[in-house]
């Protein structure tokens, strides 16, 4: 059982109040915004927020804390009331999704520049208009790869899905804004190893698996914006166990060779072959994503051995989903992916 606190502030820190919460629950990822999600009564609200007025969507955040330490903050976006049960349903997320509401406002070029400088670089732009801050400070830079690349005010980009095209494949990075609304930085991506093993029938209480044939691609080409195509990368085992499973996408963010080659790959070690992702509920009292080595990045050995599943790999941690009960107990569904989301090895035919 942990501590929990949900505290309610203006956008510049200013305190309104500390609320009593219930039927919780929140997903903490990487590479998108956290989001959560819970419960309050409306009769307790002017007892513990003041002015309640300033309760609103849009204009009030949340920090939520665990056992005295913020592992969330971020804007409310909506609150849904009734009479009948007097209760408010509130959802907010992280500092990250306030780039979601803002667009790329001018033509800005990058030359041979990391693509995380050129992150901080969109972020820096937009805090800096008038009204535009958002208190993000850069806590963690990253020496990533480089590139000359451009975003434009017509493409209406916005700043967030920017930011999740700088950091996507396999020469991009991990990154979050934590709960101090710090800017974290990682490349190479994270995949530190867990000294946590887990296991159906032991710390893990229950899983669900999807299988997907259709997903299989062993021969990838990629169209990118204006006359960039990749090389077209094959795998020639997955070719010869499956056939040849062609995918041809075109995306018109990848404006240079080396971007659409590494799309390409990346797409192609990812569905060269088909693999079981499960979903894993874990048993709390067992493991603890706060308290044990099992976080963001985290390679972590799993194994379900059950009839039909069989899975035994490492795979590597992007989140959790937590739950709080009435009295502080926490329930965890962990989120892995196959560590070939990591992976480069795709072959040019």
């Amino acid at each position: 059982m942990a501590d929990f606190r949900m505290d309610l502030q203006l956008r510049d820190g200013t305190n309104i109040g500390t609320i009593p919460f219930f039927d919780f629950q929140g997903e903490f990822r990487m590479n998108q915004p956290n989001e959560i999600r819970f419960k309050t009564a409306m009769d307790d609200l002017v007892t513990y927020v003041s002015p309640v007025s300033l309760l609103k969507s849009g204009l009030t955040e949340c920090v939520f804390s665990r056992n005295g330490e913020p592992i969330f903050t971020g804007p409310i976006w909506t609150i849904n009331v009734g009479s009948g049960d007097r209760t408010l349903n509130i959802m907010a997320q992280d500092i990250s999704s306030y780039l979601n509401t803002r667009y790329i406002a001018k033509d800005t070029k990058f030359t041979k520049k990391r693509f995380s400088d050129a992150a901080w670089k969109l972020i820096q732009d937009t805090q800096a208009l008038t009204y535009g801050s958002f208190g993000i400070t850069l806590g963690k830079s990253a020496t990533t790869p480089t590139a000359s690349f451009s975003f434009t005010r017509k493409s209406q980009t916005k700043i967030l899905k920017a930011i999740q095209k700088l950091s996507d494949g396999t020469t991009g990075f991990d990154w979050t804004i934590n709960a101090n609304r710090q800017l974290m930085m990682y490349y190479p991506r994270l995949q530190s190893p867990s000294n946590v093993i887990l296991e159906y029938g032991g710390n893990v209480k229950n899983y669900s698996v999807q299988d997907m044939g259709t997903y299989i691609a062993n021969d990838v080409f990629v169209k990118g914006a204006k006359k960039f195509v990749s090389s077209t990368f094959v795998d020639t085992a997955s070719m010869q166990k499956y056939g040849r499973r062609q995918y041809w996408p075109s995306n018109s963010s990848l404006k240079s060779k080396s971007k659409v080659d590494s799309f390409a790959r990346s797409t192609l070690s990812l569905r060269k072959a088909p693999r079981l992702i499960p979903q894993l509920a874990l048993k709390t009292e067992l493991v603890n994503p706060f308290e044990d080595n099992l976080s963001y990045g985290n390679l972590v050995y799993t194994k379900i051995d059950d009839g039909w599943v069989q899975f035994d790999g490492t795979m590597r941690c992007s989140g959790f989903q937590l739950s709080v009960g009435k009295h502080g107990d926490e329930t965890f569904v962990l989120y892995i992916n196959d560590t070939r989301e990591i992976e480069d090895n795709g072959v040019v035919e």
